[in-house]
């Protein structure tokens, strides 16, 4: 086993789902996130096949679109996992309705650009202050 963390956004189903398998069977620790609640998480672990995964897995709700989850998972990797070597940015969004560009509303809007834009950049700053601190084992 490796022994790094890597933190996987939108993974509780689909691509993300295959990254994080992916990451088990090389051997890193994964923590999958989503918008699925706390208490969806046995059935979320249920979808990682046992065979082949050297890692270890867990979930934690996190809303990339929001400060507090954000804040919230990377206090949790912190006090649960003492580091963080490796974040993959895959939560994202479409328009909540696909349209033509003319008629896209300010709604639909300002859900894409929370979560595929700063989201992603605010989830990425996040991680790569904790990793500072915390110091990454790199790989």
């Amino acid at each position: 086993m490796n022994g790094m963390l890597a933190v996987v956004t939108g993974s509780t189903r689909g691509i993300g789902m295959g990254i994080a398998q992916k990451l088990l069977r090389e051997g890193y620790d994964v923590l999958l996130s989503g918008t699925q609640p706390g208490s969806k998480k046995d059935e979320i672990l249920s979808r990682i096949p046992e065979e082949g995964v050297a890692g270890r897995c867990d979930y934690l709700k996190c809303d990339i679109s929001s400060k507090d989850d954000r804040d919230a998972l990377l206090a949790y990797i912190s006090s649960e996992y003492g580091k963080l070597d490796v974040l993959v940015n895959n939560a994202g969004v479409a328009p909540l309705v696909r349209e033509d560009i003319l008629v896209m509303d300010p709604e639909s809007m300002d859900r894409l650009l929370d979560i595929n834009l700063k989201g992603t950049f605010f989830m990425c700053q996040g991680a790569a202050n904790l990793m500072l601190k915390l110091g990454a084992s790199g790989g």
